[in-house]
């Protein structure tokens, strides 16, 4: 409720710590506070998926090498999103909402070791795959790679 609002507004707003856990809940997938797990997290799952959203080719090939799984392998967040999905900037979470110039080549790579191109991840009310998600994502279209992207999306579906 409070996105996009100028921080002058949000200063003078009465709010509570429940506001916050709100919306910490809502940044991370889920519909409240209290639906949030105790989550575990893969350090492997989190080391590719940075590695994938600095463009880090050669690091996340090396690290599907030793775990080939991780393509399969969903966040531990309310979305449910796989590595793929993470491409299409997206529903995942704001601060990891980023494009790598080299994104079509960190894809094939996912695909080429498996990734399902149609899984679909929880946002936005309803379950969304890759694709759909990267039609309607700014930022792979901002940094010009989003047309390419969904060329390779369309090839293996």
């Amino acid at each position: 409720d409070f996105l996009g609002k100028p921080i002058s507004e949000l200063k003078r707003m009465p709010l509570q710590s429940f506001h916050a856990q709100q919306t910490i809940a809502a940044e991370y997938g889920f519909d409240n506070w209290e639906t949030i797990p105790n989550t575990v997290y893969d350090p492997n799952f989190e080391r590719a998926l940075t590695a994938l959203l600095n463009g880090e080719l050669l690091t996340l090939t090396h690290i599907l090498k030793a775990h080939p799984a991780l393509v399969s392998e969903c966040s531990p967040y309310g979305h449910r999103a796989t590595l793929l999905h993470y491409c299409a900037s997206n529903g995942v979470e704001f601060w990891r909402q980023q494009v790598p110039l080299n994104l079509p080549e960190m894809m094939r790579l996912l695909l080429d070791y498996g990734a399902d191109p149609k899984a679909e991840m929880q946002v936005y009310g309803g379950a969304f795959d890759t694709r759909a998600l990267m039609s309607s994502s700014a930022h792979p279209t901002e940094a010009g790679v989003a047309m390419e992207c969904i060329k390779l999306l369309e090839e293996v579906s």
